[in-house]
């Protein structure tokens, strides 16, 4: 290795590099959520946002990362708090049909109900736990960029 990649290498710190993985993770849930919502993007609008909010997100966390500056190191830290509020709202929509059919089995199903109740078991239901990936990626981002552990600023 030469000199000078060396050099830049050693230069970056361990706050920086983080978020360059926070910056990966927006990418690779930004590819996730787009193949997983492919088929209610037609059907809810509400699908579209952790697609647009990854793009975002890829975009805020390599800015900072390749800027290295106060400014780009604030906007991350403000984002990543709204990524923990994207995946609890998240949870909410991956969970609210399940929350409705609590209510529902309380009551006995007719026959004409059963055909219905059939389609809908054969229907693909979001998974319970996906969207805290955002909140996830959230609080790993601000800990690892949190200023206490004195982050390089160039």
């Amino acid at each position: 290795m030469s000199a000078e990649i060396k050099s830049s290498l050693v230069s970056f710190s361990i706050n920086r590099f983080i978020a360059f993985l926070v910056a990966g993770g927006f990418f690779f849930l930004l590819i996730e959520t787009r193949i997983e919502h492919d088929g209610v993007l037609g059907e809810k609008l509400a699908a579209y946002v952790p697609i647009a909010f990854s793009i975002i997100g890829f975009v805020v966390a390599l800015l900072a990362a390749l800027k290295w500056q106060e400014k780009y190191i604030r906007v991350l830290h403000l984002y990543l708090f709204f990524a923990l509020a994207v995946g609890f709202g998240g949870m909410y929509f991956h969970n609210e049909d399940r929350l409705g059919e609590k209510e529902d089995t309380s009551s006995e199903m007719k026959d004409d109900d059963s055909k219905e109740g059939d389609k809908k078991a054969e229907e693909k239901t979001p998974p319970i736990l996906a969207p805290f990936a955002f909140a996830g990626l959230g609080a790993v981002g601000l800990l690892g960029t949190y200023r206490r552990w004195k982050a390089e600023v160039v």
